[in-house]
């Protein structure tokens, strides 16, 4: 989908593959700089790959924190239940 003029795309409209470079870019900062720190903010769970830990939260309050993986797996886990129940 093209914006139209003068709009920005939604960053969640942008394939991941797009946003490789950048998140490996970001990635590769952290990596070779002693002094550099990122945080990662995003809806996309398929970045989570590239983390090093996550906190995931709901109404501005943390739920829970952890390796990025632990936390993949609790939201899926949290969208498998709410899918079922909504499809009840």
């Amino acid at each position: 989908m093209i914006p139209p003029p003068g709009h920005s795309p939604s960053p969640l409209s942008t394939p991941i593959t797009a946003l490789v470079g950048v998140i490996k870019a970001v990635r590769n900062s952290v990596d070779t700089s002693e002094e550099v720190t990122a945080l990662w903010v995003t809806h996309r769970l398929e970045e989570l790959e590239y983390a090093d830990g996550a906190i995931y939260m709901e109404d501005g309050k943390v739920v829970m924190h952890g390796d990025a993986a632990s936390i993949r797996s609790f939201i899926e886990t949290r969208q498998s239940a709410h899918i079922t129940q909504i499809s009840s």
